[in-house]
């Protein structure tokens, strides 16, 4: 009888689950999108009228999908050139009146976008957005800085190295992207940067009025737009770019990098047609527990405690691309059999094997992630971010209208091709595409 009654309350809240709305705290960013008088593109958002916190970033587009042959690892040694010494401040100088005003600074790349950001008071904006103006125009790019900065950079690019999981982000997406979204955000070593010189040329190519971006929280967009046409962006002309080839995830392609050890990892990537798909999809298979130190309900759950493994579901999303996969860890002489698990779970629900259950817990973690991540301050800094220069992001409104027969028409769409894949362990036990 306690039985039965579990099963009717399992089905009463898969009923709720599949009725219920969520407000759309997360609504379309892309209405924020304002203009300064040169053609900046301002974003800012203020949900927290009576916080004391903000933030202001100034976006440059110039990811590692835009380096060439002749500067590979550039937007990676820019990122790292953020807030060194410029025309009218030294490093120094910078870091020490952001202590003092209990700022933070940091900077970011990624395959689209290089960002400098600084997290502070409310009443600071106005002055950091000076000094993040100054230092994105006028950044000295000295010699002798050179020295440090490659040491950083090569200490970064090995700790990605030595993380296995960054490794074969990297390494799918080559697989998948091949060049642009391909390139990696890390320098490798040895590479084309010799020195400052190929960083400011590359910075100079890119950085104007029409690749650059300004991003605030805590502040109105109005506003915020008047403090860039008094800032020195406003100077900014528009750069000559080419515009870039659109992106082709190339299915079935796979990268093997054979190192001994009693641990293999292993990597599946599909394309999506847009990232609330993607986001869902990820979902439906499963990602991180809802408890600290459980393994969760999801297809991929079961796999992963039976065999002792981690098995996770990810979904990645550019301007013109996304992506929807799983990564998996596990003991060398495991990991043949629990990725022949994994892709038959995928090749399940590309055959139509997703119940409402899964569908109904899948729809409602992508809603309370997606509204997690554009309610804290950072998760609005991101979205903003993607957003102003086209980049779509998980649409809540897209969301509302999911259901269960959209998503079997979305899995079988994606993960009806092989995948992509990537694996890091010996060749003697890692699966080959044409083994699954």
């Amino acid at each position: 009888m306690i039985r039965l009654n579990n099963q009717i309350k399992l089905k009463n809240i898969t009923k709720v689950l599949g009725s219920r709305t969520f407000a759309s705290s997360s609504s379309d960013f892309s209405s924020l999108i304002a203009n300064s008088k040169n053609g900046i593109k301002v974003a800012a958002l203020d949900s927290k009228k009576d916080g004391l916190m903000g933030s202001v970033s100034i976006v440059i587009n110039a990811g590692s999908r835009f380096e060439s042959l002749d500067n590979i690892g550039a937007s990676h040694y820019l990122k790292a050139f953020g807030f060194r010494n410029s025309a009218k401040s030294t490093s120094f100088r910078k870091v020490r009146e952001a202590e003092l005003q209990g700022a933070i600074l940091s900077s970011s790349v990624g395959r689209e976008n290089v960002v400098y950001s600084v997290e502070c008071f409310k009443q600071d904006i106005p002055y950091f957005l000076t000094n993040l103006s100054e230092m994105v125009t006028s950044t000295l790019y000295n010699p002798w800085e050179f020295d440090e900065i490659n040491g950083l950079v090569h200490l970064e690019s090995s700790i990605a190295n030595a993380n296995p999981q960054t490794f074969l982000t990297e390494k799918l997406h080559q697989a998948g992207f091949r060049s642009g979204l391909g390139n990696s955000i890390y320098a490798s070593f040895p590479n084309q940067i010799e020195g400052s010189e190929t960083v400011k040329a590359f910075s100079d190519s890119r950085i104007g009025s029409n690749t650059v971006a300004v991003v605030g929280t805590g502040i109105d967009s109005s506003e915020l737009v008047k403090l860039v046409d008094s800032s020195v962006l406003s100077k900014l002309a528009a750069v000559n770019v080419s515009s870039s080839s659109p992106s082709k995830f190339h299915s079935g392609t796979e990268s093997h990098t054979n190192v001994s050890g009693s641990v293999a990892h292993y990597a599946l990537a599909f394309q999506a047609s847009d990232p609330t798909t993607a986001a869902l999809l990820s979902e439906c298979l499963g990602t991180q527990s809802h408890l600290k130190w459980g393994n969760g309900t999801s297809p991929l759950s079961a796999i992963a405690l039976k065999h002792g493994a981690q098995v996770n579901a990810f979904s990645s999303s550019y301007s013109d691309a996304s992506i929807v996969g799983v990564m998996v860890s596990s003991s060398a002489n495991n990991i043949s059999e629990v990725v022949r698990l994994v892709a038959q779970a995928i090749k399940d629900m590309a055959n139509g094997k997703i119940s409402e259950a899964t569908f109904g817990r899948a729809l409602s973690s992508a809603k309370m992630r997606s509204h997690i991540a554009t309610e804290t301050q950072a998760g609005q800094r991101n979205a903003l971010t993607n957003t102003v220069f086209g980049n779509s992001t998980i649409s809540a409104q897209q969301l509302e209208s999911a259901s269960l027969q959209s998503a079997l028409s979305a899995a079988s769409t994606a993960f009806s091709v092989k995948p992509t894949v990537a694996s890091l362990g010996s060749s003697m036990v890692i699966p080959y595409l044409d083994t699954l």
